[in-house]
């Protein structure tokens, strides 16, 4: 017998006919996940008791790479693409794992019935057609083995999470509310107190130390971190080139010339030396100094994507490490921190007094939409439909309100004082109840497979090889 013909030698029916199409079509945006040997693969990650060898992580990263590669092409935003991959690998694997330690891994003869039990498979007659099976396999350019692997993981993660969201049960008054308050519209207003408008007395000088010098104790400040680095940055383009091939002829010239400088020079570009404190974004993003922060010092430039996409050859000559500050040292800081907080709590103090005796002689013109000096209209706004242009934490406060409530918030730049003044019901004949209902149940049961795999991150230990990752890359970029 070939190796599809024994899909035909089934029963007749199953159980899981239902839900295998869209499980084979997933199939194809997941990866398989393998048990290699690895004594003839070397590995390059390990999670839990199982290593995954440099073979089985390069088809994983293609098929990862080629869904972020349509995620763009629909206009979803990935910074960094590589990071973003080995995060949908990483959770492939730990659920993969989770499988493993609780059994739920299919047989083959199961997967294969699934198979024969998919009508894309079938032929005019209901039955499996091999040939068109074929045809199939050849267009998606993946192997019979290759495949039911990845027909069997689909199938056992399913199994895993129909097992978990299983235990996500709503009560109907539950229902009811989610669904009301999912489509609500609602109208609210805030009015800001920023910190920089508050006036302080600035400290006198003879009572400076009596109030600064127990903060210093307290704080242990240290001087931040400081590194001498060279840094080249990778073109985009120009000259006729791509940002690949700029990327290829400076690791050419590097390997040629030996130093950064000497590559840049032979480029005709800059080779900028400088000196960075961690803290310190003016000129450079936060991702490039975090990822420029947890290099070592070496011979060897390293190559770094920040998280505005530009990419960098960096290599740090010299490490300042942290050291406690002296009282002097600390002090401008100390009063900056102080006189900080002080306006701060002006600030609260000005929107609590507000709210507790002016807001509810305005409640009536806020309730009909007249304009109140001070106070700035949201976006009409629901859970269904929350505008980009308004803070989240002012939408997040609103949501939590009856109408007619109000409550402070407060971020980097001042307190505001949220209103909410009108609360709309959309209208009965608008509500397709079932549907709605479906959609928010599975709003909530995708947040708590997130959440559940979050957790199997921390319960599953994960290594890379950093080194081996760093060649495989490279390899990529040349390819």
């Amino acid at each position: 017998m070939d190796m599809v013909g024994s899909l035909v030698e089934k029963k007749k029916s199953s159980w899981f006919a239902g839900g295998v199409v869209f499980l084979l079509l997933t199939a194809f945006v997941v990866g398989s996940v393998q048990d290699p040997l690895s004594f003839f693969h070397p590995s390059i990650m390990k999670v839990s008791s199982r290593s995954v060898s440099l073979e089985e992580f390069r088809g994983l990263f293609f098929q990862k790479y080629g869904m972020v590669r349509m995620l763009k092409e629909s206009g979803y935003q990935v910074s960094d693409e590589i990071q973003f991959v080995l995060n949908e690998i990483l959770k492939d694997l730990v659920v993969d794992a989770e499988v493993r330690q609780m059994g739920l891994e299919v047989s083959d003869q199961f997967a294969k019935e699934a198979l024969a039990d998919n009508p894309a498979f079938q032929g005019s007659n209901g039955q499996f057609d091999e040939k068109k099976f074929r045809e199939h396999l050849v267009r998606k350019g993946v192997g019979f083995k290759a495949f039911m692997d990845m027909t069997k993981r689909t199938i056992s993660e399913k199994r895993l999470k129909d097992a978990i969201l299983a235990q996500v049960v709503v009560p109907d008054t539950m229902k009811e509310l989610l669904i009301k308050g999912w489509f609500q519209k609602r109208i609210a207003y805030y009015k800001p107190f920023y910190f920089e408008r508050e006036k302080v007395v600035p400290l006198d000088t003879g009572k400076r130390d009596l109030i600064l010098k127990p903060l210093f104790e307290k704080a242990q400040l240290q001087s931040p971190e400081k590194r001498t680095v060279l840094v080249l940055e990778v073109p985009q383009s120009g000259k006729g080139l791509s940002s690949e091939d700029w990327l290829v002829k400076a690791e050419d010239e590097l390997a040629r010339h030996k130093t950064l400088e000497a590559a840049a020079k032979a480029l005709s570009l800059v080779c900028l030396r400088k000196e960075l404190i961690q803290e310190d974004i003016k000129e450079f993003s936060q991702g490039f100094l975090k990822k420029v922060f947890a290099c070592k010092q070496t011979d060897s430039p390293e190559l770094i994507q920040d998280d505005t996409g530009k990419t960098f050859f960096v290599m740090v000559e010299k490490i300042v490490p942290k050291s406690p500050m002296t009282y002097a040292q600390a002090l401008p800081l100390l009063e900056k921190t102080y006189l900080e907080q002080q306006k701060k709590e002006r600030a609260l103090i000005s929107a609590t007094n507000y709210q507790k005796n002016k807001v509810s002689s305005l409640a009536r013109r806020l309730n009909e939409g007249k304009p109140v000096d001070g106070f700035v209209s949201l976006e009409p706004f629901s859970m269904e439909e929350l505008s980009s242009k308004e803070p989240e934490a002012f939408k997040e406060a609103a949501m939590r309100l009856q109408k007619g409530g109000h409550t402070i918030v407060q971020d980097s730049k001042g307190c505001y004082l949220i209103y909410l003044a009108q609360v709309e019901d959309p209208a009965p004949e608008a509500l397709a109840s079932e549907k709605i209902e479906k959609y928010a149940i599975q709003e909530l049961q995708g947040r708590f497979w997130q959440d559940y795999v979050k957790d199997l991150l921390k319960k599953h230990s994960h290594t890379i090889d950093q080194v081996a990752l760093d060649k495989f890359l490279k390899e990529l970029r040349r390819g």
